[in-house]
């Protein structure tokens, strides 16, 4: 792919990154940081004397001579800046309003200037202040995390929930939503859980779009000069079409394993180029400096005589990567290109209905441009009916109908008892565990612990590594559906499969508790305990009387 792609790595553990004019960069726990971009470096600004520069900077935005700089734990802390030398930071005071509920020491999560006014997106609300008035309001007190005006200006709320609201109201998206684009025409395209998603007006139901086979979780979203859509996400960065809905995907190259990229640290730079910040550093791409890849060149070829409804497509891209594909439409006013991942397909119409069609074929490049060029073809399906063959079959479709209903009918008298038993043998675990596999989250967190259920050494840092989520964004969406800290929530899971252990009795209390993860069977004992209320050794009678025990007759 040929694109450039700088990765600055001085600083690791970059969860927050907010970019101001003078190139000024905010990390999570290491402060305040100068942008080099010609050296492709990054040096410390100290804003404190002394050791107090380990701030969690979440936002930075500049009016005149100060600097607003937006903290995880220290609120708004307000600097001025040496002219000229954006190395000499110097902490003026804070900004906050007892009177409108903002306090020193509030989680800041983003700072947008509109109108000559500040709006602050907090853990207390959403805040308005004056620059020249000094006035400090509240317009919302929905934990926010990013804010914007649109041209008529309507207020345009993301909550800490992930979920948008318009002016007070809250749009159902159906999705977790990460960032937002409001065009000049009031379109909004979002950044969501389930992929791009575009929001023609708020009556209307989202549209998401996903590369072909994939459902990419997005986390922020910005707009070219060009009319493309850069989103950063937690498998890479994305570019997206708007007009062909066409992805191209754009790796690291020595960054980060999973190139994950943070909620809302995608920003737009002085002369067109996006920054992320990450947990492996600042990554920037400039696109008008970047050459893409040629027009895909490809070959079709279409079978002879019966065998001319099927078609043998290659992509002979520059890069024969995944992210080449190919694209058929039938040639009719409302036919839509389909898209296929890869170098090359078979495509078989043959069991299309009889008639005549006209197909258009096309390839696509790892960037995501089609040719244009398409080539089109003919074909007929010429298929003979047999009606004796068809009465078979129409007799076969009813006696499957029959045998279907049956069982259909059986099945619902049976479903009842089913449940009971069910619902029997289930313990107040198994019945909360079950719950959480509901959400696709839970699932996966879920599933990690158990692949490293015998490992002891397995802990809160490793969870966070294998899915691929930052402390603070996995405790989030933890406490949505429980009030367990990540440990307890391992130690349940280590808990629960010993019991299903102990039910069926073929290893001891010793060898259950290593094989799940404890160090000390003595602890193994006095955790189980705390969980069930009785020993190890005294479970599966338990769980027997409690689940097993016949209802006695009437």
């Amino acid at each position: 792919m040929i694109f450039r792609i700088k990765s600055l790595k001085q600083v690791i553990s970059m969860h927050s990154f907010r970019m101001m004019r003078g190139e000024l960069v905010g990390t999570s726990g290491k402060g305040l940081y100068d942008l080099d971009r010609k050296k492709d470096r990054l040096t410390s600004v100290p804003i404190f004397p002394g050791n107090l520069n380990d701030l969690y900077v979440e936002a930075i935005l500049q009016y005149k001579n100060k600097l607003y700089v937006g903290t995880r734990h220290m609120g708004i802390i307000t600097t001025s800046v040496v002219a000229g030398d954006n190395t000499q930071v110097v902490a003026s005071g804070q900004l906050y309003s007892k009177e409108a509920g903002l306090a020193k020491n509030d989680y800041v999560y983003a700072l947008k200037r509109y109108n000559e006014k500040l709006y602050i997106c907090s853990s207390k609300g959403t805040f308005v202040y004056g620059f020249d008035d000094a006035n400090f309001s509240k317009l919302d007190s929905v934990p926010s995390i990013n804010f914007a005006l649109d041209s008529l200006n309507n207020r345009w709320i993301l909550s800490y929930r992930m979920e948008l609201y318009f002016n007070q109201q809250k749009l159902e998206m159906g999705t977790e939503v990460s960032d937002f684009y409001i065009g000049k025409d009031g379109k909004v395209w979002l950044a969501t859980g389930k992929g791009v998603a575009f929001l023609s007006n708020l009556n209307a139901k989202p549209i998401f779009y996903n590369p072909a086979k994939k459902v990419i979780e997005f986390t922020s979203i910005r707009k070219d000069e060009d009319g493309y859509f850069w989103l950063g996400s937690r498998m890479g960065i994305y570019r997206f079409d708007p007009q062909s809905k066409l992805f191209a995907s754009y790796q690291i190259t020595g960054g980060s394993k999973a190139n994950s990229f943070n909620h809302a640290k995608l920003l737009k730079g002085l002369e067109g180029e996006f920054y992320w910040g990450s947990n492996d550093g600042v990554v920037s791409i400039n696109p008008q400096a970047c050459s893409y890849l040629p027009k895909p060149m490809f070959e079709v070829g279409q079978g002879k005589k019966e065998d001319a409804s099927i078609f043998n497509v290659y992509n002979y891209s520059f890069n024969h990567q995944e992210e080449n594909g190919l694209a058929y439409r039938f040639s009719h006013p409302d036919s839509s290109w389909n898209y296929l991942p890869g170098d090359k397909h078979v495509l078989d119409f043959s069991n299309l209905d009889r008639g005549s069609y006209q197909l258009d074929i096309a390839a696509i490049n790892a960037d995501g441009i089609m040719n244009d060029k398409f080539k089109s073809f003919s074909f007929q399906i010429k298929r003979s009916l047999n009606y004796t063959l068809s009465l078979w079959g129409i007799t076969l479709i009813i006696l499957v109908g029959i045998v279907f209903w049956y069982w259909r009918a059986r099945k619902a008298d049976l479903a009842p008892s089913i449940k009971e038993e069910e619902e029997q043998a289930e313990t107040p675990e198994d019945k909360i565990y079950r719950e959480w596999t509901q959400d696709e989250f839970m699932q996966k967190a879920l599933l990690v612990i158990e692949e490293n259920l015998s490992d002891n050494s397995f802990g809160v840092n490793e969870l966070y590594l294998a899915i691929q989520m930052s402390k603070s964004n996995f405790y989030r969406k933890l406490k949505k559906f429980t009030d367990l800290s990540p440990n307890e929530l391992i130690r349940f899971v280590r808990l629960r499969k010993s019991a299903q252990l102990l039910i069926e009795a073929k290893q001891s209390v010793n060898e259950i508790a290593y094989e799940v993860g404890f160090n000390s069977p003595s602890y193994f004992t006095r955790c189980f305990k705390q969980q069930f209320g009785i020993a190890p050794s005294e479970y599966k009678e338990h769980y027997n009387m409690l689940c097993c025990t016949p209802e006695k007759a009437l």
